[in-house]
């Protein structure tokens, strides 16, 4: 069987924020540049997490069948498996962090 895939190019598309906040550059953005299809050459580390958060909900929602209460050990334990192979975060996978966890990051 043979799969033809288009190839890939840009294309502008408009765009307006549905939300309030962000800086003005992101209030004020008309349009935006997609790829079409999606480019996804560069997408291994994405791709680990997704595999890693499938394993991670499917061992949590195990956990809990027949009725069962959701326990902390059973948290840690997808979250283990979740943030395993994470260089940023192994230090805390399967654990109950000791600092405020900032998405998007801060160094303080």
């Amino acid at each position: 069987m043979k799969v033809s895939v288009d190839p890939h190019g840009r294309e502008a598309r408009p765009w307006r924020q549905l939300s309030c906040g962000g800086t003005k550059e992101d209030r004020t953005l008309r349009q935006v540049t997609v790829w079409s299809p999606p480019a996804i050459h560069d997408v291994q580390a994405n791709a680990t997490s997704m595999v890693a958060s499938t394993l991670a909900l499917h061992d949590l929602i195990r956990s809990v069948d027949e009725g069962k209460r959701v326990a902390l050990s059973s948290i840690l334990t997808a979250h283990k498996t979740l943030m395993a192979d994470d260089p940023a975060e192994m230090v805390y996978a399967g654990r109950v962090r000791d600092m405020q966890n900032w998405i998007g990051g801060f160094d303080f």
